[in-house]
């Protein structure tokens, strides 16, 4: 009797020099699949740009690839897939495969925002031709399905990161060293429209006015744009981009972490907060509602409505309020995350005839 073998899985990721967001999500997924199955074989298939100089499995010039004729980018993606029974593709920016897929969409926000990029050529096609897609909330399937036709869409929320089970509050020592004020507002990621930096600049004096000594600490990048808007304000304080622990540690000893995103496909920043036990302040919208859930203070997308539940959150949420939020936030776990992956994989291979 032959050797019934396992479903071999490719797992096509994104690289990049400096890893961020979605890249670091897509690592713990690999990181949780990889984990002893019977019959799954997860291989990584990770991809990057040839100006990057990451070490990669596959390099391929993405940006001429995206451009391409459709006939052209499934040859690229039957040479880069090769090996994978099923390919679960974690960016659309990669090439199609010319087998069965399963894709993960995280949001359309570079149809939403000029500065976010470019959607690819053909991503609506491969969409309505996907066995599956994959989106981390309601908010990012719904919004899927009004614009195109996925077959099934299924929503897998994205798991916290283990590093923030290990925060630590900084000593006075290392708040001296950094110029940190004794309690602080933590705005963590990026500057492009979505981010809406601009509600909260307007928001911080109002906050500033009522506690001059409390201050507002932004990581992320350097942009011009949060540049431009918050230096020369006051107690507030630009650090750039850090490194993960220290972003860690920083989440870790805030006073609030504020998320003003008028569109989120998830939302990681607030859930790394709560995990911390550190009170949230989102906008309610996109994903953020669903996301925190009670367990954050939801406001308008309104200067005083932002500026209000900042204050509102130096004064103390609720200590059940937050230990429940850190609950939550804590069992969204990778590995709950991978066994949600692997049903997928094993449901699709069932319709489609494969060996699982």
């Amino acid at each position: 009797m032959a050797t019934r073998t396992a479903l071999t899985i490719g797992l096509a990721r994104r690289q990049s020099d400096s890893p961020m967001g979605q890249e670091l999500a897509d690592a713990a997924l690999l990181a949780g699949l990889c984990e002893e199955t019977t019959d799954l074989n997860v291989i990584d298939i990770s991809i990057t740009g040839r100006r990057n100089a990451v070490a990669s499995s596959r390099r391929i010039p993405l940006g001429r690839v995206a451009a391409s004729p459709w006939p052209v980018q499934l040859a690229v993606g039957r040479l880069a897939y090769r090996g994978a029974d099923l390919v679960h593709r974690l960016d659309l920016q990669l090439p199609p495969s010319l087998g069965p897929e399963i894709l993960t969409v995280r949001d359309l926000a570079p149809l939403r925002f000029s500065d976010e990029g470019n959607f690819p050529k053909h991503a609506g096609r491969a969409i309505s031709r996907a066995a599956a897609v994959i989106c981390p909330s309601e908010f990012s399937a719904g919004e899927l399905r009004s614009m195109f036709e996925p077959a099934t869409v299924y929503v897998i929320p994205d798991a916290l990161d283990p590093v923030f089970l290990k925060g630590r509050s900084l000593t006075r020592q290392e708040r001296e060293a950094l110029g940190l004020p004794q309690r602080w507002v933590l705005h963590s990621g990026g500057a492009s429209i979505r981010k809406n930096l601009r509600l909260l600049a307007q928001a911080w004096p109002i906050v500033h006015r009522a506690r001059p000594e409390v201050g507002l600490v932004l990581c992320g990048p350097p942009d011009p744009r949060r540049t431009s808007q918050f230096d020369g304000m006051p107690n507030v304080h630009l650090m750039g981009k850090v490194s993960r622990s220290q972003l860690v540690d920083l989440v870790t000893s805030s006073a609030v972490v504020v998320v003003p995103s008028r569109y989120e496909g998830y939302g990681l920043p607030a859930q790394e907060a709560m995990a911390s036990r550190v009170p949230v302040v989102a906008v309610a919208a996109g994903s953020l509602p669903e996301v925190l859930g009670p367990h954050g203070s939801l406001v308008e997308d309104d200067t005083d409505a932002l500026a209000d539940g900042i204050l509102r959150a130096l004064d103390g949420l609720s200590a059940d309020k937050l230990a429940d939020g850190m609950a939550v936030a804590r069992g969204r776990t990778i590995q709950l995350m991978a066994e949600a992956h692997r049903d997928v994989y094993r449901r699709v291979a069932r319709e489609l005839g494969l060996r699982a």
